[in-house]
């Protein structure tokens, strides 16, 4: 599955927001051509996941918030469709050598009741680890490898949704 068949999967499952990269599929900004090319040119670990990169240069960001915040996607890009990577203070490398592109969060009914759930999604800039997608989340204490590649997450994020952390065992 391609990056476009990606994402209108995730424009199907509703309430979402995507951005316009300068290759998108339709209506392309490419006013953001040389912001995305600085970005990369700033963190190049970046270009060794082309899926990503194709995310970054046809869509620049998307989000899902459901109503009542029940579950809320954020992938970072360069407009108003999600977090703006721009707008954030400091680094984007975290002291962990980690990247943050995405925070998935959700809320789920336990015996007690109501639970918030929260996982970051990163690359690790420093290539000392294998590449791929990294997770954390708040009972971590470091990133743990998820995925191989931007890709393989996007589509467990589309296609499973809520069930993002890879099967333990």
């Amino acid at each position: 599955m391609k990056i476009h068949e990606r994402m209108a999967v995730f424009v199907e499952s509703g309430y979402c927001t995507v951005g316009r990269g300068p290759k998108h599929p339709f209506l392309p900004d490419t006013s953001l051509l040389p912001v995305i090319a600085s970005f990369l040119e700033r963190y190049p670990f970046l270009l060794k996941d082309q899926g990503y990169v194709e995310f970054l240069q046809s869509y620049a960001g998307a989000s899902i918030q459901r109503p009542n915040d029940e579950f809320l996607v954020d992938i970072y890009g360069f407009t108003r469709a999600s977090t703006n990577m721009l707008e954030l203070p400091g680094d984007m490398i975290d002291n962990h050598g980690f990247l943050m592109f995405a925070g998935v969060y959700w809320t789920q009914e336990t015996k007690t009741g109501h639970e918030f759930i929260e996982l970051d999604f990163a690359f690790h800039a420093a290539g000392d680890k294998a590449d791929g997608v990294y997770y954390l989340t708040p009972s971590l204490d470091e990133y743990r490898w998820g995925f191989a590649s931007f890709d393989h997450w996007l589509e467990a994020l589309v296609l499973k949704q809520k069930k993002l952390l890879p099967s333990e065992g």
